[in-house]
């Protein structure tokens, strides 16, 4: 907002794209200093259930939302994840929001088995998580597939579960996996990737390929400006993006709206890894076919 008010050049990433749109005027409203690429929520919760229909299972989905902000995007009954997934057929369970950081989810865990839910979706951070499926492992409830936004994009938070974080699933922003070249050094993903754990010394991470697309966007248009120094000439290159990157093709062409690109977005299961405690592995590709998944989605194994 502070961009668009002093009229200056805007390139963001990272945040599902209505949530740049929509608390600014919705899809009518258009702005002329601030652009964004990333997935939208829609395809988010598709992704999940898409996911959900490779497993065998009885189409009955408990869901987990917090008492906030995200919680209650997630979980309108309009646009949230219950949309979808009634329309795809499952019989959807809230048995009400919990409060971020509660340290008791037995009141869940009861009406999910009472329910006999035997998939649970929703968004949730590392801590409520990592609760939750203790307390489902103390308490006997083994769903088939755990699938949460937030709580699952970093490694760490997948390690804190221990053996449980095995078979987690999740939407993916990006991994080594995704085919796509750098324009700044000519690497693809998995390049990328190696080089990071190799001089951090620690395990890539999901939105490290969208930090590398910001400087390669970014180096883009300063290049194509007809003056790098004038707002309004690297406002003007920015609008005329057309450019291969390492998270897909990013290009303002108006869809599905005048300041936003979509990048595409996949299913992903955390699996025992080789060389890291867990991997995350693209498991399912409904939402776009840009690539064949990695290895099909299973069971979670208690």
């Amino acid at each position: 907002e502070q961009a668009e008010l002093y009229e200056t050049p805007c390139i963001s990433s990272g945040a599902p794209w209505q949530a740049v749109i929509m608390p600014r005027g919705g899809g009518k409203q258009t702005f002329d200093w601030t652009y964004h690429f990333f997935w939208g929520l829609d395809e988010a919760l598709n992704t999940f259930v898409g996911l959900w229909n490779h497993l065998e299972t009885n189409k009955k989905v408990g869901m987990l939302f917090p008492q906030n902000i995200d919680g209650e995007t997630w979980g309108n009954d309009e646009y949230g994840l219950p949309a979808p997934t009634r329309k795809a057929g499952y019989e959807v369970v809230v048995p009400g929001y919990f409060q971020p950081r509660t340290n008791d989810f037995s009141a869940q865990i009861a009406e999910f088995k009472k329910q006999g839910c035997e998939i649970i979706g929703g968004i949730t951070y590392p801590d409520d998580l990592k609760t939750f499926v203790t307390q489902c492992n103390q308490q006997g409830f083994k769903p088939k597939a755990v699938t949460v936004a937030a709580a699952l994009l970093f490694p760490g938070g997948v390690e804190a579960m221990g053996p449980l974080g095995n078979g987690m699933s999740s939407e993916v922003w990006w991994t080594p996996a995704f085919p796509f070249k750098s324009s700044l050094t000519g690497q693809v993903s998995s390049d990328i990737a190696s080089q990071w754990e190799v001089d951090s010394k620690r395990q890539w991470t999901q939105p490290l390929g969208y930090s590398h697309a910001l400087l390669e966007v970014a180096l883009d248009i300063l290049k194509r400006s007809s003056n790098p120094l004038d707002r309004t000439a690297n406002r003007d290159a920015l609008v005329a993006t057309d450019l291969q990157t390492l998270v897909g093709h990013i290009k303002f062409d108006g869809s599905p709206h005048k300041n936003i690109c979509k990048t595409p977005i996949f299913g992903g299961q955390w699996v025992k890894g080789e060389k890291w405690p867990y991997d995350l592995k693209i498991v399912d590709n409904t939402v776009n076919q840009l690539f064949a998944p990695q290895q099909a989605i299973q069971p979670i194994a208690w």
